[in-house]
Parts: C-alpha cells; structure tokens; sequence
C-alpha cells in the first residue's frame, strides 16, 4: 500500500529542486503539477500511512486542506504523524477510512499533536468511537464543523468526558451534563464537557431513535448553530429537548419518522431557528407541495427559509396562517397553533370553491318542428358534428339542415344567428346551459317531404 509521501509524489511530482542550469534564461523551476497545492485531493488512492516523516514535515508545511476519503487509513499514529506535519491544515476529509479503534489507545510514545488551526474535520462512514470524538474536539480547540454522518450511532456516548486530562485547553469547558428534566444519566453525563467553539454539526443517517440523545447534543455544543439530521429515525421533537438548542439556527430532519403535525409542532421551541429542511416525513405525505409549505410556515413563526426555497414574506405568513384556520377549523383535535392563529386572526369563514376550469358540456334544447329534444353536448364538436349527432334524431339528413343558435335571455336583442360554419366549434358561440338550437329546413326544400325511413 502507499503511503501519503507517494500519493504525493505520484499525483504532483516530486519538489526537488532542479540544479543551476549553465544558461542565463529563465525557464519555470516547476510546472503546474510538479509543485504541491494547498488543497491536497487524494480521494481513493489506497494510502494506508503518513510515510517518511522528514519528507512529509517539507512536503507538507504549507498546506491547508486535506482530502484522504476512500483510502486504506486504520492506525491513528499515522493519522497524528499526518497532522503533525500539516500545522497549517485547517481541513481535514477521512471520510470511509475505517478508524473504529479507539484513539485513546494511541501509541504514547508519540503525542497527539494539538490541532489550532482545524476549523473542518470530516469523519462520515469511518466507524469512529465517541471516545475518538471526544479525543479529537480537545485537541482541536477551533473546530467549527464536524461531520459524523453514517457511522451508526444510536447513542449519545458521554460517558468518556467524565474523565478530562490536564492538557484541555481553555475553548474546552468542563461543566454538569445534567438537567432537571431527567434527560441522559446524571451519573454518566456529571462533570462533563461542553465544546463551545464546535457551531455546525452533520449526523444525518445514524440510527438514532430518540430526541433526548439529540439534546444531548445540544448540551455538549451550547453554540451549535446547524445540525443535520436527516435520515435519522426519529418519531417525535420534544418541547423539553428543545431548550438544549437555543442557539440552532438551521436544521435538517428530511426523512425521519415524524408521523404527525403534533410531533413537528414543537420545534417552534427552537427560539433562534431560522430555516428547516423536512421532506419525505409521514406527516406530510398528505398535502400538496404548496399545501406543506403553508402548514410549515403556519407552525413555526420563526422559520424564514423551507427546504432552500425563497424566504418567507410577510403577505405569505398571513396567507399561511388563515388557510391554516380554515384548514383545521371543523377537525375534533386542531393543532395547539391552531388556537394561537384564531386569536390573532379570528373566526375566519371557508373560502368559496370557485371553479375556474372551463365548462365542457352544455345541456341545450333542440327544436324542430313541433319536435323538442333535450341533449348535452360537448363544446368541442363542430356544426357539422351537431348535425350528424341531430340527423338520426330528427330524420333530416345533413345537408338539408340550418341551425340557428339563440340565448334565450338575448333573444329579443340580437335574435337568432345562424350556424353557417361546419368546422366552426360550439363553444366559440359562448353556449351556455338552457341555450337553444333551432332546425330549419334549407328554403329550396322547405316543401319537399321528410323521408320517413331515416326516422
């Protein structure tokens, strides 16, 4: 297996200098893929090492991201020989690398190297512990984003924080983990940790089933500002949970288990949030697109932004909130929102069901003679159509008919105005129900008899 060094080396060249050319011209020392970037990507390369340490120390002193995920990465000694050679890494991608061995059982005739300049650590789909977690957020004392997705937590795991060395740095405050609503354990999470500095944490995929596991959360990262959660299966929010994230400004909870308005309702307890992401949720499943955006914008006053679309207007919210009364006003167990929106808006009374697609059929009266019939017909057929449909119906053959159209409410002002077009379709006479046609015979065979045959 390669180590890093010859990822390196195989991907950007080695960057040794080349000797004092005897000619006084000026050729570039390095091409563009003979120096090492600032961003290193070395997705899938099967590197299972750091390599040599001296190269690696020049190699990788100016680098800032580092991109590992999908390679053959196991041992945290060569991760920590990796990071100790790239001080200025502020990025760091081990996604899919298999790390499940705890970090703490580190080789301690090396030390972990403390991490200031870390603000992105991305760990998805590695089978990493929560010891190596918290492990990893001490030493990385500006870490700002995390990644934790697909690595088949359950659990919220604190019982490691109880144990805090002397080398904690100052972001890094120890505190009770405890509440009185009984979340957690009080003998697991006393003299825990809270990790001020962490503001954005992914853990979208994980088995976890409880929303008291996610207050968790919001203990140990009182700063948190986003957290994914999506595909996780959770049932409900909880209005008690909720006082853990005070800070969460977006969330993600697109594909949980959420089987009813009652158990998203909550979240208006999240004082600080501002945009949601939630799709593919049971409780949803019900309405229209432009129906659950307006229940979620209902629910939750505070929420600006749904699922990436365009922000919320304040016309919008009103529009929202009254189709909201309207909507569970005649229901046995309206949502709690319902009764807050009809204090602010009052009673508000059902909206009138406008048909506004246009009318296909007209039931008209045909007269002929002394004959009278009653048909629908479609507005689509032509003149010619209606003097096929009429033919068997009254014994006059086709060509023998006129066909005067009247309203019989106009009649007196603009009279009858005869069909003169066979192509020319019905509706384009505006006909209407309670119209009527009229059949004449062609005046040169007015005196001609009617063949009774084709009665």
């Amino acid at each position: 297996m390669p180590s890093l060094l010859d990822a390196i080396k195989t991907k950007y060249g080695s960057d040794e200098r080349d000797a004092e050319a005897p000619i006084g011209i000026y050729v570039p020392r390095l091409g563009p893929r003979k120096s090492i970037p600032r961003l290193l990507i070395l997705n899938d390369c099967g590197v299972d090492s750091a390599g040599d340490e001296n190269s690696l120390e020049k190699t990788c002193a100016g680098v800032l991201e580092i991109d590992l995920a999908h390679n053959q990465l196991t041992d945290w000694n060569e991760i920590s020989k990796i990071l100790q050679h790239a001080p200025s890494a502020s990025f760091l991608n081990l996604s899919f690398n298999s790390l499940e061995a705890p970090l703490s059982l580190i080789d301690e005739s090396m030390e972990f190297p403390f991490l200031p300049r870390l603000s992105t650590l991305i760990l998805i789909g590695t089978k990493v512990s929560w010891s190596s977690i918290w492990f990893l957020l001490r030493k990385a004392n500006t870490l700002a984003e995390i990644h934790l997705s697909l690595n088949n937590f359950s659990t919220i795991d604190t019982s490691y924080l109880k144990s805090f060395p002397e080398d904690t740095p100052q972001q890094v405050q120890c505190g009770s983990l405890s509440s009185d609503s009984g979340h957690g354990s009080s003998n697991e999470e006393e003299d825990g940790v809270h990790f001020h500095h962490l503001k954005r944490l992914m853990f979208d995929g994980n088995p976890v089933t409880s929303w008291d596991e996610v207050a968790k959360l919001g203990m140990i990262f009182p700063s948190l500002r986003h957290l994914g959660l999506a595909g996780c299966p959770i049932p409900a929010v909880t209005k008690e949970g909720c006082q853990y994230l005070e800070n969460l400004e977006s969330i993600s909870l697109s594909n949980s288990l959420l089987q009813d308005l009652s158990q998203i309702a909550p979240l208006c307890y999240l004082h600080s949030l501002t945009e949601l992401r939630i799709q593919g949720v049971p409780a949803l499943n019900e309405f229209t697109a432009h129906e659950r955006r307006q229940v979620l914008v209902a629910m939750l006053p505070r929420v600006r932004r749904i699922n990436g679309g365009a922000p919320i207007s304040i016309q919008e919210r009103e529009d929202a909130e009254r189709a909201f009364i309207r909507r569970f006003a005649s229901t046995l167990h309206p949502p709690p929102r319902y009764v807050e929106l009809k204090g602010i808006h009052g009673e508000l009374a059902p909206l009138i069901d406008v048909q506004l697609k246009p009318m296909t059929k007209a039931k008209v009266r045909v007269y002929y003679d002394k004959i009278v019939l009653e048909r629908s017909l479609s507005v689509y057929h032509t003149t010619n159509d209606l003097k096929i449909i009429l033919e068997p119906l009254l014994g006059i053959s086709c060509t023998k008919m006129r066909l005067f159209y009247t309203n019989p409410e106009l009649e007196g002002v603009f009279g009858r105005e005869e069909m003169r077009f066979p192509q020319k379709q019905l509706y384009s006479y505006n006909i209407q129900d309670g119209d009527e046609i009229h059949v004449d015979l062609k005046t040169s065979l007015q005196n001609l008899p009617i063949n009774k045959e084709n009665q």
